[in-house]
């Protein structure tokens, strides 16, 4: 499996409907060169193209795809995306304020605050779909069971770096599980 990059490609050579080979041209000393293989997968990325040919043997196809994948999900630099919902908490008034710092300690952002003419609050957050877990019960227990709250979901936003990282490794785990 070998990688070229700062090369552009310029045709693809078929022979029975499949990929066989590239012709590019050299971005840097501007020469044209010819690359036969077995497989020939394509990935973009930042300076010119990078092309992954691979010899090993005619079923190559999945190694040199994977290969290309790894590089250029990396070269993307992503991020992991978390669902944020808008809550409603209504809680009776003397509540509020430990209600908001529970809101607050789940890394919500509380919008507003609305009183209902019947002694309660009705406080308006985002939060992290992650954080309301269990919190019906927290709920309870800090309203002595006078607290009652609602959802549903409003948007997609970046997770924070700490979270991102425990994510992966988790991920890592799992997947360094399965391949033992």
């Amino acid at each position: 499996m070998k990688s070229f990059n700062r090369r552009e490609m310029l045709d693809i050579v078929m022979i029975d409907g499949r990929a066989r080979g590239v012709i590019m041209r050299n971005l840097v000393t501007g020469e044209l060169e010819r690359y036969a293989a077995h497989a020939v997968v394509l990935a973009t990325g930042g300076y010119g193209r990078a092309f992954f040919l691979s010899t090993n043997a005619m079923g190559c196809n999945g190694s040199a795809a994977v290969q290309a994948f790894k590089k250029g999900f990396m070269d993307a630099s992503p991020v992991l995306l978390e669902p944020i919902v808008s809550m409603k908490v209504t809680v009776p008034d003397k509540y509020t304020g430990d209600v908001m710092g529970d809101l607050n300690k789940r890394r919500g952002r509380v919008l507003g605050m609305n009183p209902d003419h019947n002694g309660n609050t009705i406080i308006e957050a985002d939060v992290p779909l992650l954080e309301i877990y269990g919190y019906s019960t927290d709920l309870r227990s800090m309203t002595g069971g006078s607290g009652e709250f609602s959802f549903e979901f409003a948007r997609y936003e970046q997770a924070p770096g700490d979270i991102q990282q425990k994510e992966i490794e988790a991920r890592a785990s799992k997947v360094d599980a399965a391949d033992e």
